[in-house]
């Protein structure tokens, strides 16, 4: 039905009758009123001769059915919840009680069994007490419609709701947002996984809200090769999770509070579970069962009432452009700068090449080999004066901003070895600026980081990472600029084609 419909598919597991929820009717049927499709069937009896097996009671042992209808009715001293079901071969019947022949059908009013649509004939539908229904039957399927699926005979019946969905596609990338369940030895790296917040504010804050959430992988010839689960937390406290990752394992007993994820992981394509919660602010967190796993996901989230719901996408990240820790001897400066320029004391590319490779090695005792293109583009974004070249003190600029980049990477490359965990990136730049400034990137722009400078091994290097930081400084500063100049609020600049493509030669 999934792949039929694009709907959500949850399945409940009946044959432990002593685990089946109480409220299992008002479920159904609240789900029924918000267009589900659901199923029934029924194992075939041990040692059947086939796979289908007809039994005594008029059921079928081996068989689905569908479920078409929800009514209860009273009958003294109490109510009696029935369920409707429909054979698909359009004969077969139940022959039990509120069968279509039985005493408890035909005592009941005209009217009452006009409200069933009850038809005295074998086409396969019929009737059942959901106390029946529960004992015969050992599976049930759910599919939770989009709000959009096309299915005429749903479109006709005007009393049915609509679920409000939210969809979010994301992705596992190794390195970076791959965290893993959270187990041993590295139950740190579970932060790093992709997260989705959804509030419930109805106006009865004793009211409880239903939401189904449905995990689903990419997969080729419909296999999984990822054990794929979905954890969730309460906040606790009003307003929104502080949106540094690196620093959420240490605020997590006094922001979150766990609640029950999937029991267990599993490679099926797709994951769903079902909560009712009261209001408040919950985060979701899809997961594989071990880091550093590669894979894509659509997260779909179904709630009964209206919700607010996002990614928990942002990280802080900001500059300081006067940086008091970062101090250079002037007259040294000035003396590598004479040393490495033109006649006119400016600057070209290559002689910011040579310029910086000397600084390094002399000052922070550090080789890098800094790529020319990558000196043109400093040219190009730092000159104050002339495009082409540079003056003394937009060298000075540029070694400061370059120098803190290479003390900050170095904090992380404790070994040496000229590749750092891209896991340290949010880290890393959070240690390039002030939080307060309030500049934010979101994970997706930080995966885009990893895919153009990492390595196989998803490993920073030093050239990268300052290219990489330069650059994102750069497009920070232009947009904040535009921002202001042109009046932009809420975050959006618009730019025109050849704006934007005079930025992008810049870089």
């Amino acid at each position: 039905m999934v792949d039929l419909t694009g709907g959500i598919s949850e399945f409940i597991d009946l044959r432990d009758k002593r685990k089946i929820p109480s409220n299992l009717f008002q479920l159904l049927e609240t789900s029924y009123k918000m267009k589900t499709l659901m199923g029934a069937a029924i194992s075939p009896p041990e040692r059947a001769s086939s796979n289908e097996v007809q039994l005594l009671n008029g059921l079928v042992g081996g068989h689905a059915y569908s479920i078409t209808g929800f009514k209860e009715i009273q009958l003294r001293p109490a109510r009696v919840e029935l369920v409707r079901l429909r054979n698909p071969w359009g004969h077969g019947e139940w022959k039990g009680a509120w069968s279509d022949h039985s005493p408890e059908m035909k005592q009941l009013s005209r009217d009452v069994r006009e409200s069933l649509m009850f038809q005295d004939k074998d086409d396969g539908e019929f009737w059942m007490s959901f106390e029946d229904f529960k004992r015969n039957f050992d599976k049930l399927q759910l599919c939770h419609l989009q709000p959009d699926a096309v299915i005429q005979e749903l479109e006709d019946n005007t009393d049915k709701q609509m679920w409000y969905m939210s969809i979010y596609r994301d992705s596992w990338r190794p390195g970076l947002t791959a965290g893993g369940c959270g187990r041993a030895p590295s139950p740190h790296l579970m932060w790093r996984n992709p997260q989705f917040f959804v509030t419930f504010d109805p106006p009865n804050p004793e009211h409880r809200s239903t939401m189904i959430v449905s995990l689903m992988t990419k997969q080729l010839d419909l296999k999984s090769s990822l054990a794929i689960g979905l954890r969730l937390f309460k906040l606790k406290q009003n307003g929104r999770l502080p949106t540094d990752r690196s620093a959420q394992q240490k605020v997590l007993k006094k922001y979150l509070q766990p609640l029950e994820g999937s029991p267990t992981f599993s490679y099926d394509r797709e994951v769903t579970k079902r909560f009712s919660f009261k209001p408040g602010t919950y985060v979701i967190m899809p997961c594989t069962y071990n880091p550093d796993e590669e894979g894509e996901f659509i997260l779909r989230v179904f709630t009964e009432a209206e919700a607010d719901s996002g990614t928990m996408d942002k990280i802080l990240f900001s500059f300081d452009e006067t940086d008091a820790a970062v101090r250079d001897g002037g007259e040294s400066l000035k003396d590598l700068f004479n040393k490495h320029t033109s006649g006119d004391q400016t600057m070209t590319a290559r002689n910011l090449k040579e310029f910086l490779n000397t600084a390094a090695a002399n000052k922070l005792q550090e080789t890098v080999k800094f790529p020319l293109e990558f000196c043109k583009s400093l040219v190009a974004m730092g000159a104050n004066e002339t495009p082409s070249s540079l003056t003394f003190d937009d060298a000075k600029r540029i070694w400061k901003e370059l120098k803190l980049i290479v003390e900050v990477y170095k904090e992380f490359d404790k070994d040496n070895s000229d590749a750092v965990d891209a896991f340290n990136l949010v880290a890393m730049f959070s240690k390039l600026g002030l939080p307060e400034s309030g500049v934010s990137l979101n994970w997706s722009v930080l995966a885009c980081v990893v895919q153009r400078y990492g390595g196989e091994d998803n490993s920073i290097s030093l050239v990268d990472f300052i290219m990489a930081t330069w650059k994102l400084k750069f497009v920070f500063k232009t947009f904040q600029e535009e921002s202001t100049k042109k009046g932009e609020i809420g975050g959006n600049v618009y730019w025109s084609r050849n704006e934007m493509l005079k930025m992008s030669m810049l870089l």
